[in-house]
């Protein structure tokens, strides 16, 4: 197995990176959401090579991260793309503030990682796609539309209600 500890950075940084790379012969690695939190991911190159990545335990890892294995080889990294829920409002039309708040209310109830962009409401798919929607629809907000896209995983950042509290 090879194992990739050299971090040396992001091509979209570093022209002068980019233009290294692409001069040599490189492994290619495609990482999910859940093993760019770790801080040692094992996984498989494009090429089929087994190799272990270990990073710093926070280092969020980029689209074009560049690392280098211990046996010399370049490896570039990938990020999966995520499909998430989008909820779009019409910015034009009059809401009742309430609707809103119960609507994070509930959002956060079930720890639904969001993010909120103009008037637009990025929810990751952590459930069903249709159980989400029908919670939604539940609230009864007119004018919500509902639909998904795909993002690369660093693109969007997710804030989520999941810290618990100590028990007194």
């Amino acid at each position: 197995m090879w194992t990739a500890r050299h971090y040396f950075g992001n091509i979209q940084d570093h022209p002068e990176l980019k233009h290294q790379i692409q001069q040599k012969t490189y492994l290619e690695v495609e990482i999910t959401p859940e093993e760019n939190r770790k801080g040692r991911i094992y996984t498989q190159t494009r090429q089929g090579n087994p190799i272990g990545i270990i990073k710093e335990r926070f280092q969020s890892l980029r689209e074009g991260d560049i690392f280098q294995t211990d046996q010399g080889h370049w490896l570039l990294i990938s990020l999966q793309r995520e499909t998430v829920m989008v909820v779009q409002w019409d910015s034009q039309r009059p809401y009742q503030l309430q609707d809103f708040i119960n609507f994070g209310h509930v959002l956060g109830n079930h720890h639904y990682p969001i993010q909120v962009q103009e008037n637009c409401l990025y929810i990751k798919l952590v459930t069903e796609p249709k159980m989400m929607e029908a919670l939604i629809h539940s609230l009864g907000i007119p004018g919500l539309e509902i639909r998904y896209e795909e993002y690369q995983a660093d693109t969007l950042t997710f804030y989520s209600n999941s810290a618990r509290k100590p028990s007194i």
